[in-house]
């Protein structure tokens, strides 16, 4: 059985997929198997397509179809249904790994016997990089509930039982890993405070754009898991999701500004880059210099 399952759902992206793939057939550590999951309509299915042929035939690689498209969870629940290894990570068609990112986790997760773990990532936006990095070997405490996390990011060991929400439209890799901390039962988890991940963010609509979505999924981490972490955090992730949900819909300048300002109270200088990210999401010219 091999050590890492790397789950990589893919639709309507075949040509941004070689990427993906090599950056994780050159990982340091070849213990893996690549589990790709074909979201594609048939017409469109990954075996048509001449030109993946040199990365698909690769023995550590497995192509499995999504006879039923539906959204996100329900392509990376077929992959978490597959996976053999004794560890799992995640991977977007439109991104790619560094080439010590699985060796560098497994050897976080091996030293500080922790189940679950992240790393860096660096946001590549059309004008500029932005990097995304947490200090210290470990994250704990209602610092789980309020810092935002990069799915590729995070490295867990296989937890069979524990799926995505297929109801969420978007959100849902939050709503996982909160899974993931209830099930292992886990305060802390550890940080790789390097970037390990490459994100590219496409242009078109995405999910991490789909307001509505977004905070539905908010609403369900803060229902079920949000008072684990006190009143305190609970408050202040519902105003930190808030306040993301604002940034997204036209217009709300008002409510955005109240909301920013209820964060700023709970958190403080914590919060100054997001709140500033979204008080200048709204400004049609900056827009195109955040990661939304």
């Amino acid at each position: 059985m091999p050590l890492i399952s790397v789950i990589v759902p893919t639709r309507l992206r075949n040509h941004l997929l070689p990427r993906a793939l090599r950056s994780l057939l050159a990982q340091t550590l070849q213990d893996l198997e690549i589990l790709v999951v074909d979201d594609n309509p048939p017409e469109a299915r990954l075996s048509s397509d001449p030109a993946l042929a040199p990365w698909l035939q690769d023995a550590r690689v497995r192509v499995l179809v999504h006879e039923q498209p539906r959204n996100a969870a329900a392509a990376r629940n077929v992959g978490l249904r597959a996976a053999r290894g004794e560890w799992i990570t995640f991977l977007d068609d439109d991104d790619a790994y560094q080439p010590a990112k699985l060796e560098k986790q497994r050897e976080y997760a091996r030293q500080s016997g922790m189940p679950l773990g992240i790393c860096g990532v660096t946001f590549h936006l059309a004008h500029r990089q932005r990097l995304w990095l947490l200090p210290g070997d470990e994250l704990g405490g209602s610092e789980l509930l309020l810092q935002p996390l990069a799915l590729p990011s995070i490295f867990h060991r296989n937890a069979e039982r524990i799926l995505f929400d297929e109801g969420l439209s978007a959100g849902e890799d939050a709503h996982y890993f909160f899974r993931l901390v209830a099930h292992f039962g886990v305060k802390r988890i550890f940080n790789v405070p390097e970037s390990l991940v490459d994100v590219y963010p496409q242009p078109g609509p995405r999910v991490n754009a789909n307001a509505e979505g977004l905070w539905q999924a908010a609403l369900a981490i803060h229902r079920e898991f949000a008072p684990a972490y006190g009143a305190h955090a609970a408050e202040a992730f519902l105003a930190r999701a808030r306040l993301g949900y604002l940034k997204l819909k036209p217009g709300e300048l008002q409510e955005t500004t109240k909301v920013a300002w209820r964060l700023w109270r709970l958190r403080g200088r914590k919060e100054l880059r997001f709140i500033m990210n979204a008080l200048l999401f709204k400004v049609p010219w900056a827009r195109r210099l955040l990661v939304s």
